[in-house]
């Protein structure tokens, strides 16, 4: 996804054991299914791509109607961690992305999780 002139990871984490941060989220993995808590590694910020520490999120239509109606799986890579309309904060830049900044606050629809 596109973030002024970046791509995006979300940092959907906390603090974790030590001084770790990593991303806990719901995953979908198929209609009728029940989401799941997932843990994975908190993301680096790659060439042309910064990481957002979320702030809110919610849910949209198409991932709402995913999880009862099975023609809305075309629409998904499972498994993905659902709620991609987010505020977050960013928190890293990845070389090549001049006109951000840490610090700075913004919502989108974003990729959760590359």
């Amino acid at each position: 996804m596109i973030f002024g002139n970046a791509n995006i990871f979300v940092l959907s984490g906390y603090p974790g054991k030590g001084k770790s941060v990593f991303i806990r989220g719901w995953e979908f993995r198929g209609t009728h299914q029940p989401l799941t808590i997932v843990e994975k590694p908190d993301p680096k910020a790659k060439p042309g791509y910064v990481v957002l520490k979320t702030l809110a999120g919610g849910l949209c239509h198409s991932d709402v109607s995913a999880l009862d109606i099975e023609s809305w799986m075309a629409s998904f890579n499972v498994p993905v961690i659902m709620g991609h309309e987010i505020c977050g904060e960013i928190v890293e830049i990845g070389e090549g992305i001049e006109k951000l900044r840490n610090g700075e606050v913004s919502g989108r629809l974003v990729c959760l999780y590359d």
